[in-house]
């Protein structure tokens, strides 16, 4: 089953709520199966209970970061070794 992802973004009173209770109206019109989370809700998969679980993902971003600051170290490095061998 092939599924898509629909991110809405703004400001606070930009209308995010507004355009997304739209597309999964019109979604629906079309019978196409939606799902549609709001901010802060609990049903939302990345609701937070409390603080201490905003510290963990904090950490965990921290992390994420470091890992990607060092594969664009090994990706500069090959890339590197390519330009040499060529």
């Amino acid at each position: 089953m092939k599924c898509n992802l629909i991110l809405i973004d703004g400001i606070f009173g930009s209308g995010k709520s507004t355009i997304a209770q739209f597309v999964s109206q019109y979604l629906s019109q079309l019978k196409v199966a939606n799902i549609k989370y709001e901010e802060e809700s609990e049903n939302t998969p990345v609701y937070f209970q409390n603080c201490e679980e905003i510290d963990k993902m904090k950490e965990a971003v921290k992390f994420e970061n470091n890992v990607l600051i060092e594969w664009v170290r090994l990706v500069n490095k090959l890339i590197v070794k390519i330009k040499l061998i060529f």
